[in-house]
């Protein structure tokens, strides 16, 4: 199965490609000249991606019916999502519905 987490997690701007190699180092030697460089590059990436899945798990969230949340799958995957992303007091809640 796809973990998005861990795609996320692999994300390095200096393996990415570019149409030529003179693009590359362009694009390179501007991220290295920014402030924090490639690592703070990814890290910006990695946690705009990780908060925009969490905004789309929300509102799937919003979209399952309160009495249908304890049979849900995807409100299972949900939580657990929250969960591995570090939101335990958000994460915390919802696994009390699934085990209702």
């Amino acid at each position: 199965t796809f973990d998005f987490n861990e795609w996320v997690s692999s994300i390095d701007i200096e393996k990415a490609e570019a149409e030529s190699e003179d693009d590359r180092k362009n694009i390179m030697a501007l991220v290295t000249a920014s402030h924090g460089g490639a690592v703070a590059l990814n890290r910006t990436v990695i946690e705009e991606l990780r908060e925009w899945l969490l905004q789309q798990a929300r509102k799937l969230l919003k979209a399952v019916p309160r009495q249908d949340r304890a049979f849900s799958t995807a409100v299972e995957s949900v939580t657990d999502l929250i969960w591995r992303q570090g939101k335990l007091a958000e994460a915390e809640p919802l696994f009390k519905e699934i085990v209702k």
